[in-house]
């Protein structure tokens, strides 16, 4: 059962299997098909002192992406309630936060094996303090448009992109669309701020609808702050106060240096943000 794996062990959702967190009494059908054996889909989640940060806005996008992919979710009651036992009854860092990856993978068209593992979050207080480097990967990336809500198995061809620009000292590698736009880093969304706003590439871009990308878009309307998204180049950052990197480990982090073009890390807008997402996320953790 999904509520008894460990950091080292699977389990099959089979039409037999007699799930808790697909409910006992109700088993339901699978709708994998045929085409989707292979895939998966997978949330990575922080999990800090007061409990896992934004639980819902992670299991709304592992939902979408197991309507997409034809892999049944749970109820969030029910996949919350099951997520906690885990880290209850399991051996997870000493050290918090840390960092927990959920993960639905299609076997064959009636099995779905899920699997938990929890691991240290590798940010330190000097990437937030001074600031991080990051380039341009030269190869070109676009996904389907349909991909965009969700972090499926095929997202993870980015690991071999960021292992590759970290060998070259940068700390991410950053993504251009076949259209030469920037899309995304290998593990984050990418924003800017400019004259007028926060900015950030379009979903239509191809890049990952992130959930810390959805709460600085819900900081900057709370704050009154121009959120822009739209089709940014390279030649655009030129003219950008600051740029800083998100996704739900690092949440807000600031960026130094773009290629060899330099950025200032202190910036108000960017503390405004970060002040009410705190808050946000404190306050969603204490209800969940």
């Amino acid at each position: 059962m999904l509520d008894t794996i460990n950091d080292t062990r699977e389990t099959e959702l089979t039409e037999e299997s007699k799930t808790d967190i697909l409910n006992k009494d109700k088993q339901q059908p699978n709708t994998v098909t045929e085409q989707a054996a292979g895939v998966g889909v997978f949330e990575t989640m922080k999990v800090s002192e007061n409990g896992i940060e934004v639980p819902h806005l992670h299991w709304i996008r592992m939902k979408k992406g197991g309507d997409i992919l034809g892999i049944e979710m749970p109820p969030f009651p029910a996949w919350l309630t099951t997520i906690k036992k885990y880290l209850q009854e399991t051996d997870v860092p000493e050290e918090v936060p840390f960092a927990l990856r959920v993960e639905a993978r299609v076997v064959n068209k009636n099995s779905v094996i899920w699997s938990m593992r929890t691991r240290p979050i590798p940010y330190t207080e000097e990437h937030y303090a001074l600031g991080v480097n990051v380039v341009y990967i030269s190869e070109r990336r676009s996904d389907p448009v349909l991909l965009n809500d969700i972090k499926s198995r095929d997202y993870l061809d980015t690991e071999t992109a960021l292992r590759k620009v970290q060998e070259n000292g940068a700390f991410e590698g950053i993504w251009l669309n076949s259209q030469g736009h920037i899309m995304e880093g290998t593990r984050s969304n990418i924003f800017f701020i400019g004259d007028r706003g926060v900015y950030t590439p379009t979903l239509a871009s191809g890049c990952l609808a992130g959930t810390r990308r959805q709460l600085i878009k819900e900081a900057a309307m709370v704050r009154h702050i121009p959120f822009i998204e739209d089709q940014i180049s390279p030649q655009d950052i030129y003219q950008v106060r600051a740029v800083f990197l998100t996704n739900a480990l690092m949440g807000i982090m600031p960026v130094r240096l773009i290629e060899d073009i330099p950025f200032g890390v202190d910036n108000e807008i960017v503390s405004q943000l970060k002040e009410y997402i705190s808050k946000r996320i404190g306050s969603v953790n204490s209800v969940d």
